[in-house]
């Protein structure tokens, strides 16, 4: 029998002891190769010059050759003015590429050894810079869809109190109970039930029927407008698609194949039609719901989908491999967005829909 890729040595390619035994400056040199790809020549942000840059080795800085700017291997990145040490960055990393279910701010806090608020902060522009970089190129072939509702979960009252048998007729016959809904806690669950938000998830199928990419978006109910709006944006006309009997996707026909699955009876047709791949992909977001943070807030939704996105994407990559692709987002990505202020209370103050997305996409959401 092979030997599963997670249990390989090929994974293990970057640990913790590997960390434990660098120095600043090896952490330094260790981030400059990532970023810019080499040891050799760096990019000045301010100027552009690609050159090797004389580098103060004291200050783990660089000083261009031809506008004599200083700079570090985070200037110009979200995690410009930073407070972290480089080697902590770098367990931060490690940590948080290994946690197949994320990682919480809490625990994060008590590995590193720093507050709360810092590692909070750290996970939110890595979590920024996987939204704001993805890669939403259109998909083609086979490609699976489907919605999943999050948040906005009711609490149970405090008291369960068993219905009467005449409760029970009157119910069926459609009348209404005069019985006083003791311990309910309807206002309150109605209020509740506001946050609850549907995530999309669209999974492009390989050649070994496995999913090899992931699109995901935002919406308040998985309705067939906002089904469509997200299909025909980012899925290739005349691709195979594979949904549930759900009604949002019943007009994909005009510009698909469109195959459908009755989940009431069955998780996959004779033939093969099915949208397990979204099924898996739900299963990790709602592990990482349960298990690492408990709660989900609509604000964040979208950072928190698009992490699992990713680690449904990179699941077969080394770990190098996925320190790498976060650290290559730094450079083009520029300043953080969302969490510049944080510490002095600036918030970013709106959730992430389709619409928003959309606009994200086409560089009008700021």
């Amino acid at each position: 029998m092979a030997q599963h890729f997670l249990a390989s040595a090929k994974l293990r390619d970057l640990t913790f002891h590997d960390i434990k035994v660098m120095s600043e400056v090896d952490a330094c040199w260790f981030f400059a190769e990532m970023r810019w790809g080499s040891r050799e020549a760096q990019t000045c942000p301010a100027c552009g010059e690609i050159a090797p840059h004389y580098f103060r080795k004291h200050r783990l800085q660089w000083r261009c050759r031809s506008c004599e700017h200083c700079f570090s291997v985070t200037s110009g990145t979200v995690f410009d003015r930073r407070h972290m040490k480089l080697t902590e960055m770098l367990f931060g990393l490690l940590e948080y590429v290994h946690a197949a279910k994320g990682v919480s701010a809490l625990q994060l806090s008590q590995k590193l050894g720093v507050q709360v608020k810092t590692a909070a902060m750290f996970l939110g522009k890595l979590r920024e810079l996987l939204v704001v970089n993805a890669d939403r190129s259109p998909l083609s072939g086979t490609i699976q869809v489907d919605g999943g509702h999050f948040g906005g979960k009711p609490r149970k009252a405090r008291k369960r109190v068993k219905i009467s048998a005449a409760e029970v007729q009157n119910r069926i016959a459609g009348k209404r109970s005069r019985r006083a809904r003791t311990g309910s806690n309807a206002y309150l669950n109605a209020k509740k039930r506001l946050n609850r938000r549907v995530v999309f998830v669209l999974r492009e199928l390989g050649p070994t029927r496995a999913a090899v990419r992931t699109i995901v978006g935002v919406a308040k109910s998985e309705n067939e407008s906002d089904a469509l709006a997200l299909i025909h944006r980012y899925v290739v006309a005349r691709s195979v698609i594979m949904s549930d009997e759900n009604g949002a996707y019943t007009k994909l026909s005009v510009n698909y194949t469109h195959k459908t699955v009755q989940h009431a009876v069955e998780y996959a047709t004779d033939d093969g039609v099915q949208d397990n791949q979204a099924e898996s992909y739900y299963s990790r977001l709602r592990r990482m719901e349960y298990g690492t943070t408990h709660r989900i807030t609509p604000t964040y939704l979208m950072d928190y989908a698009q992490e699992m996105a990713w680690r449904e994407d990179t699941r077969r990559c080394t770990t190098r491999e996925k320190i790498g692709g976060l650290v290559r987002m730094w450079g083009p990505h520029g300043l953080s967005r969302w969490w510049r202020g944080y510490s002095q209370g600036v918030r970013r103050g709106f959730e992430i829909l389709l619409p928003d997305l959309f606009k994200l996409e086409d560089g009008v959401l700021g």
